[in-house]
């Protein structure tokens, strides 16, 4: 008997499930759970069948004559089904207003750079977190790696920007000026200007 081709392998999945493979495929899910695709073949079935039965009734009421459901009738079903079971996205418009009202408080500039390490939230509070678990001991671990070198570079660069900025303490000859608190961008020199003059800090 000779071995049956992928083709005659493809041929004994069903053509919906086949489908929803071929949608992970196209976006790199690699791995998953056989009832997952169970799963999304009951919404389907569920959803497809709440909407064509909206559409139904919105035929009968447009014109009992007509007999057949058109396109027209389906995409008002699907607007109306998913104001009532699904959250509508916000618009990019609201999106903008919410920010820019966010935004016209500015951040406060840090005051202390020493515990500026300390101040790094924990890995549960972190944007890199991942928000889904993975029931693969293979794949926890390499995530798990993967979230440790993200967390040591956050904190290489925190130190890196704290090695940078550093307190000097000078004395300026007649001068009222007995410390300069170095920036960021490095350290201050300071000189007396005459008396008709300000006190001004020039870069060194």
């Amino acid at each position: 008997m000779e071995p049956s081709d992928d083709r005659d392998a493809d041929r004994k999945i069903p053509f919906f499930e086949k489908s929803i493979i071929d949608i992970f495929e196209r976006n790199g899910i690699e791995e998953y759970d056989m009832q997952t695709i169970q799963q999304i073949l009951k919404f389907m079935q569920k959803y497809s069948n709440e909407v064509y039965r909206k559409a139904d009734l919105i035929r009968i009421h447009a014109d009992k004559k007509r007999e057949n459901v058109n396109v027209d009738d389906v995409k008002l079903a699907i607007e109306a089904h998913n104001e009532n079971s699904f959250y509508k996205p916000l618009s990019k418009e609201t999106i903008e207003n919410i920010a820019r009202r966010r935004n016209v408080n500015p951040i406060p500039a840090p005051t202390d750079f020493s515990n500026l390490i300390d101040q790094i939230p924990e890995s549960d509070y972190t944007l890199t977190q991942p928000n889904f678990e993975v029931y693969d001991e293979e794949i926890q671990e390499k995530m798990k790696k993967k979230f440790e070198e993200q967390t040591k570079f956050i904190k290489k660069t925190s130190e890196n920007s704290y090695s940078g900025t550093k307190r000097s303490r000078r004395q300026v000859p007649d001068g009222n000026i007995d410390m300069i608190e170095a920036s960021i961008h490095g350290p201050l020199s300071a000189r007396k200007m005459n008396d008709d003059d300000d006190d001004e800090f020039l870069p060194g």
